[in-house]
């Protein structure tokens, strides 16, 4: 009998995902009861600029090449957030409706938006997403504050914008050069998902 394996969706923003965050999904795919099963581009001006669906499949498909276990063909779809009073970004209806007929077990939010809402209830096993989303700026406060260390987490979301820990961790801060104190800070934290 064949084991029931785990799908989980990706929320990004920007169509060139950083390599942290490509490492984070490799991870999660070495595993083989782990598949992508949709991809989510909110939304943006960047967005609207690209040539079509057929371009951002052609480049995502060039870099997960090489992805083991990438077997299944994943979907990918655009979705609108609407932000609300709370400066969460909550997603229309029709989205949610597109997004739950996937049948996703997690969520990882990759992108810039403070997600909120019923997106956070759709998944069994919720949305997550890394100390202010993909916002690493803290990691730049914690050199300019001379900060002896680097706080970092992964949260699973609720609604009431409350965040769980689902892992932390405290890292040296490397104070002389914001970009290795970052890369120090995210080769770490690409791990998590993947623990979790």
């Amino acid at each position: 009998m064949k084991k029931k394996g785990l799908r989980f969706g990706i929320i990004y923003d920007n169509i060139y995902i950083e390599g942290w965050q490509l490492n984070c999904i490799k991870k999660m795919l070495e595993n083989e009861l782990v598949e992508v099963g949709l991809m989510i581009l909110i939304d943006t001006k960047q967005s609207k600029q690209t040539v079509g669906k057929e371009l951002l499949r052609s480049i995502l498909t060039i870099k997960t090449t090489s992805f083991t276990n990438l077997t299944n063909d994943f979907s990918i779809i655009e979705c609108h957030s609407e932000k609300t009073e709370t400066g969460e970004d909550h997603f229309t209806k029709a989205d949610l409706e597109k997004v739950k007929s996937y049948e996703l077990n997690f969520i990882l939010n990759l992108s810039s938006k403070n997600i909120g809402g019923e997106i956070v209830n759709l998944p069994e096993f919720g949305v997550w997403e890394f100390q202010n989303g993909s916002n690493l700026t803290p990691y730049f406060w914690g050199i300019y504050n001379e900060e002896p260390v680097s706080f970092a987490a992964l949260h699973l979301l609720s609604h009431q914008n409350e965040q769980i820990i689902l892992k932390k961790g405290y890292f040296s801060t490397i104070k002389d050069s914001y970009k290795k104190n970052r890369e120090h800070i995210t080769s770490a934290i690409s791990d998590w998902p993947a623990q979790v």
